[in-house]
């Protein structure tokens, strides 16, 4: 069993400018300016006529400006799980295999219509449990997470960012031949301007040995480091299991953690894990979880 996230894609805007145009303008007319009438001799001289003034000129048309443009901005699409008329999207898979208790990545296609991730041929379910680009399978057997993953451009370089979730964990005390089943909340922890995550499991929900187990115990991962859009484990990476009753732990100074994480979403909006802490005579865990901002 393991967790489900959340999905995400880009955007549109069109923007069109009208153009103006001009009126001529008219000249003004001449000034016509008759000669006044010439007296007669003889008698008394007559007054010649007064002449008449020019026409006013006809002022030019007022200029017609430009019309103001119009901006209509597209509307953006970000790809989620939920969205359900988006053609099928590209994901990255993280697996576990609890045979060789290993982890790994692959690739898968997402078809929104139907809420179902292909991978290898084979359409499987996911839970999303609330998120929007990284999810859990449902009976994806090895396939543990689906998320559509932030790209590596996009990714924060600094600050930090803590992500909250819920992780499937299956741990085996190997001294007590008891195994925990179920699940436990899940809080992870990137530094992004040092490069790191922490992961801390808290507050086991399941079965312990064949009972219903909701008493004390924890899980810690550290030191797993940061790579463009995912993270993994390293050679400084540490992890450990206590306090759960009755069990010995995983804590006895040599256990050994193999992890693999990636970021979904925009702008590394939630996250997906998957971890094996082994601690040879003590036993083992196998964790699969899922957070979001």
């Amino acid at each position: 069993m393991l967790i489900t996230h959340r999905l995400t894609l880009a955007a549109m805007a069109i923007s069109c400018i009208a153009l103006a145009g001009c009126g001529g303008e008219t000249t003004a007319g001449d000034d016509t300016s008759p000669p006044a009438g010439s007296g007669t001799t003889g008698g008394t001289g007559t007054t010649g006529g007064t002449g008449t003034t020019g026409g006013a000129g006809t002022t030019g048309g007022t200029r017609t400006t430009g019309g103001t443009g119009t901006t209509t901005a597209g509307t953006a699409v970000t790809p989620t799980l939920q969205n359900t008329t988006l053609a099928p999207s590209s994901v990255t898979i993280l697996t576990l295999n609890t045979g060789t208790s290993t982890v790994g990545t692959g690739t898968g296609t997402y078809t929104h219509s139907t809420g179902r991730v292909t991978v290898g041929g084979t359409a499987y379910g996911v839970n999303a449990n609330g998120n929007g680009y990284v999810a859990s399978f449902t009976g994806g057997g090895d396939n543990q997470i689906v998320a559509l993953q932030t790209a590596a451009s996009d990714m924060p370089s600094t600050g930090t960012a803590t992500y909250t979730g819920t992780a499937d964990v299956a741990y085996v005390d190997t001294p007590s031949t008891r195994l925990f089943d179920g699940t436990m909340d899940a809080t992870v922890t990137a530094n992004f301007a040092a490069g790191t995550v922490g992961v801390a499991l808290a507050n086991p929900n399941g079965t312990f040995g064949g009972a219903a187990y909701t008493g004390p115990g924890q899980a810690a991962i550290g030191g797993l480091v940061i790579s463009g859009n995912s993270y993994a484990s390293a050679g400084g990476s540490t992890a450990s299991v206590t306090g759960f009753t009755g069990a010995t732990g995983l804590n006895s100074g040599t256990q050994t953690v193999t992890a693999q994480g990636l970021f979904g979403g925009p702008t590394a909006n939630e996250t997906g894990a998957t971890a094996v802490i082994q601690d040879g005579a003590n036993g083992n865990a196998l964790i699969s979880l899922t957070g979001r901002q």
